[in-house]
Formats: C-alpha cells, structure tokens, sequence
C-alpha cells in the first residue's frame, strides 16, 4: 500500500490538484496512510503472535475491528449520499476550472486537466461550456486544445475557434463516472479480498489469545498441583 501511495504521488499526483480543498483525500494520499495504518496493524499481529502477548493480540484484534468498521461506515455513507457526492464533485472540478486554469507550463491543475480530456476523448466536467469565460480568458468562450476532435487536433487554433462541432461534446464527469462503473467489478473483487483478509486476521488473533489464555491457565494449575504435592 506504502508503494503504491508513492507511485500514485509521484505519477499522477497532479490529480489531486483537480480539488484543492479535498487533497487530503486523493488516492495517493488514502493509500499513504492505508500504508501505514496496515504497517501498525501488522507489527502488532506479528509481535502478538511470535511473543505470545496478549495484549499486542488484543490490541491488533481491536484496531482491525475499528479499520472494519470505519471501512464499512464510510462505504454505507459513500453510498446512501451517492447523489449529493456526485453534485459536490462537479462543483469543486467547475470551480477549479473556473479559478485555477491558465495555459503555462507548470500549472498542474492545466497539465492534468489536458491529460485527463485527452484520455477520455471529453471536454470539461459536464461539457465544453464550463470553460467558458474562466479566469484565463474571462472575455471568450474557448476550450483548452485538448478538447479538440482528432481530425482538428493539428490545428493550433482549434480550440479558440468558438467553433463547437470541432472539440468533443461529452463531459469528463460522466466519462470518468462510466469507466469507473466498467470497472466496478474489479474494485468488488478487491474489496472482497481485503474484507475477507481482515475477517481471517480477526479470527485467527482471537483464537491466539484464547489459546494463550487457555494454556497460561492450565499452566499455573499444574504448577499449583505439583507443588501442593510436594
């Protein structure tokens, strides 16, 4: 998880431009800190179980139950919410167009928004006119030269053009929104996988420290009975 958080950060953490105010929660960032809550949790599983602590075992046992639960608070909320996460996304993306963009070279919020236009074949966050009158050219109706069709990409003035039929027509929300249902599937499997590891984790750190429990117990006894016999 560590490696992959690193891999998001340095390859596409210009993403997480795109929301300003919700970087925190970018998939870089979630996958930095997934890292390190699974690194906590596995030094305490591990220690647990190789020095026969139960208070390592309960405390693991504990923190995978409170990382469960809060995985699957946020999944019902994610979900009964859906609609009004969805509307709170197009008004952050349509204010971070409107505020952010401009055509230098190193503007991440530009640098990420053509990357991402052009791998979707879309144009804006629900179409071509969100980038109307935006802050870099406050008086036109142009598009980034991203949005612009393939057979019109050659032309350097194709996005300045005021001319709708030559730029894709389809927002990038809805694209990105489609892809990401196609590969829903996916993300199922690998919840799953997760859900069931923990499940397993759980069970396997409770029966440890019933067994430690049990066999401190019936230590002390035959300690008790061997020595009330001598």
């Amino acid at each position: 998880m560590l490696g992959v958080g690193l891999w998001l950060r340095l390859s596409y953490g210009g993403y997480a431009s795109l929301l300003h105010q919700y970087s925190i929660i970018s998939a870089d960032s979630l996958c930095l800190a997934a890292g390190v809550i699974t690194f906590i949790l596995a030094f305490c599983g591990c220690c647990g179980s190789w020095f026969q602590s139960r208070c390592m075992l309960i405390t693991y046992f504990s923190l995978v139950v409170v990382v469960f639960t809060l995985q699957l608070v946020a999944g019902t909320l994610a979900f009964a919410f859906r609609g009004e996460v969805s509307q709170a996304l197009i008004t952050e993306l349509t204010a971070g167009i409107r505020r952010s963009y401009n055509e230098s070279d190193n503007n991440a919020v530009a640098i990420t928004w053509d990357h991402l236009q052009a791998q979707f074949q879309c144009c804006g966050v629900e179409g071509p006119s969100d980038w109307y009158k935006i802050a870099a050219w406050p008086q036109q109706e142009w598009v980034p030269q991203a949005c612009c069709l393939p057979k019109y990409a050659d032309n350097p003035e194709c996005g300045h053009s005021s001319e709708p039929d030559q730029w894709y027509s389809s927002g990038c929300y809805r694209s990105v929104k489609m892809w990401f249902i196609e590969k829903l599937h996916v993300v199922g499997i690998i919840g799953l996988i997760f859900a069931f590891v923990q499940l397993f984790g759980m069970v396997s750190s409770i029966l440890l420290f019933c067994t430690l429990g049990y066999k401190r117990r019936s230590h002390t006894y035959k300690s008790y009975y061997h020595h009330s016999d001598t």
